[in-house]
């Protein structure tokens, strides 16, 4: 029995099963493909993640040392204060 492009139906037949070869194998290597493309990704993203972690910290640190100066600073200038009042007087020996 013929189709009307004058293959038998065994020849149609075989040729579906060779297209769906070729789009499984198609299919397999773009999903490996996506996979690859996802775990690179995954890395990319941890390790963003923890370049912002230590950004992060060094901020703090930052921050940290800043708020260190400014307390010696207002310590010294209170205890300067103090001084022009007189209510600390400079111990002379």
């Amino acid at each position: 029995m013929a189709d009307e492009n004058g293959g038998t139906a065994r020849e149609v037949l075989g040729e579906i099963r060779g297209f769906r070869r070729e789009f499984d194998l198609y299919c397999s290597e773009r999903h490996r493909e996506r996979s690859e493309f996802l775990d690179e990704w995954n890395e990319e993203k941890a390790a963003r993640k923890e370049l912002r972690a230590d950004v992060d910290q060094l901020k703090r640190i930052v921050w940290a040392v800043f708020g260190l100066f400014g307390l010696i600073n207002a310590g010294l200038v209170l205890w300067a204060n103090l001084q022009k009042v007189g209510v600390i007087g400079v111990v002379k020996p």
